[in-house]
This record gives C-alpha cells, structure tokens and sequence, in this order.
C-alpha cells in the first residue's frame, strides 16, 4: 500500500497539479466519454424504463481517506420553444485541499427529446483554475449538423449526441443489452478530433459503495496510456445491475495509487436499486 505521506505530495506538487484537474473533468464524462458521441445505430423505439425525471445522483471523488471532490447527475422536464424535453445536467468540482490546489467546476448540460433520445442543445461550462471554456451546440438531426456556437456549422453523419444525452440513451438503450466480452464502440468528437472509444463489459459482480453493497455491471473503457494511466484498462466503472443502470462506482488506477468516485447519495429513481442488504 503506497502511503498518504509518500504520494500525495507525488501526486500534487505544483508541476502535476493538471492530473487532478483531468481526473475531475472525466468525472462528467467516463460513462460516454467525449463532448460529442457518434452512436453508428440507434434503436430509438426502445422505450425509456432506466430513469425519471426528478432522479438525482451525487459522488464522492476521494483518494484513500482524502476527499478531493464531487459530481453530481440530474435529469428534470423543461420547455424549448413550447416544446416539452429532458434537461440533463453533470457537474463535478473540487472540494477541500484539492480545491485549494487546482480550484475545478465544471459543468455539461444536454436538453434532449424524452421520446427519442435524440439531444436538441447542449451547453459545455469549464472553469478550471484561471482557464474558462463555454459553448453552446444546436442539433439538427434531419440535416445532419450540428451548430456550435465557437465554431459554427459542421456536418456530421449517423446519430449524433453530446456525452450526456450519450450517458442517458446508453444507460435505456446499451447496458442492458451487453454479455461478457461484448465491447461498445462510440466514435466520439472532442476538441474538433474523432476518437475512436471502445467500453468492455467484464461480467457482474458485486460492489461496496458509501451508499451501501450492490449488484454491478463492470466496464472498462480504453484509456490511452501516458502522464496520468500506465495501462490501457486502468479504468473501471459499475452501474447498476437492474433497470436503473445507475453508476456506482468510477475508480482510477493511476501510476500513484487508485482515485474512487463513488454514489453517495441518490433520489428520484424509477425502479428499485439493487442493493445487497447488510
């Protein structure tokens, strides 16, 4: 077991402070992993049954007894031009002596259609340290375009979603589908680039969170190898294994130890969580 007193300082002497920053802002996207998600065939008959309007979902992000920071998943009905939709929000930001060292809030927002899934404006705000970042990205299925309002205009092919509409179609749509060794792939648009993303489901098993035990599906996405992961699958996330496909758990393997995410708190649900009595 690496000590608190040997890798923290590691982990968070001023020239590695961006690692805590990048691990805070994956927070918002583990689950679809990108600011804009291609999804090559999309099933928009399968009805909704995974969530509600009214859920809400908050985290932990700590790092053996230290507590870094927090995130937060919420969905509600709103109205666009007289039209009723979903606003989804993610948020996460730094708590405590994280916050004092590398200040995070960064939030996502994705207004999409309740019936299909399909996102109609999405708004990205960072506020990380002195750095801000904000866009606003209109969606145009039936032309197939998107319009952002950094970069204007650009057409884009097959089902086109910002990573929270993402995260919330997959959770109605994919999880639910999945068999040991089946591998979802999303091409994904981040800072104008397509990456290729590619999620492997593990197997069940069981997880113990601070909001109790439960019954999980295990993925692994592909991370790419560098200055925060040694290996390719040093990240690992559960959802719930019933209807909700809630996460559970968000844990990083990183060079100086494991960072945890975890489901502290949640309400507003549309089935039962399986949870493991004690």
């Amino acid at each position: 077991m690496i000590s608190w007193h040997t890798s923290c300082f590691n982990l968070y002497e001023t020239k590695n402070l961006g690692v805590m920053k990048r691990i805070i802002a994956l927070l918002v996207a583990v689950f679809a992993l990108s600011a804009f998600t291609e999804i090559s065939e999309m099933d928009t008959s399968i009805p909704n049954n995974a969530y509600n309007a009214g859920e809400k979902l908050k985290y932990l992000l700590y790092y053996g007894w230290i507590n870094g920071g927090t995130a937060s998943l919420s969905v509600d009905r709103t109205n666009i031009q007289g039209r009723e939709i979903l606003h989804a929000k993610a948020v996460a930001k730094t708590i405590g002596w994280a916050d004092k060292l590398y200040k995070v809030n960064d939030t996502y927002e994705s207004y999409f259609d309740e019936g299909t899934g399909k996102p109609v404006l999405a708004i990205r705000n960072i506020a990380e340290r002195e750095y801000r970042f904000y866009d606003e990205v209109k969606f145009y299925h039936n032309k197939g375009q998107i319009e952002s309002k950094r970069k204007g205009i650009q057409a884009v092919s097959g089902s086109i979603f910002d990573f929270v509409s993402a995260f919330y179609y997959s959770r109605r749509a994919l999880f639910g589908k999945v068999k040991v060794g089946d591998t979802l792939c999303f091409n994904t648009f981040f800072e104008d680039k397509v990456w290729p993303v590619k999620v492997r489901f593990l197997g069940r098993e069981e997880v113990e969170t601070k909001a109790g035990t439960f019954k999980a599906l295990k993925f692994c996405p592909a991370v790419e190898p560098g200055r925060i992961f040694d290996k390719p699958d040093d990240m690992k996330f559960w959802v719930s294994d019933d209807q909700n496909f809630v996460p559970l758990r968000i844990q990083f393997d990183l060079m100086v130890g494991s960072l945890k995410c975890d489901l502290v708190e949640y309400s507003g649900l549309k089935n039962e969580l399986s949870k493991i009595d004690d």
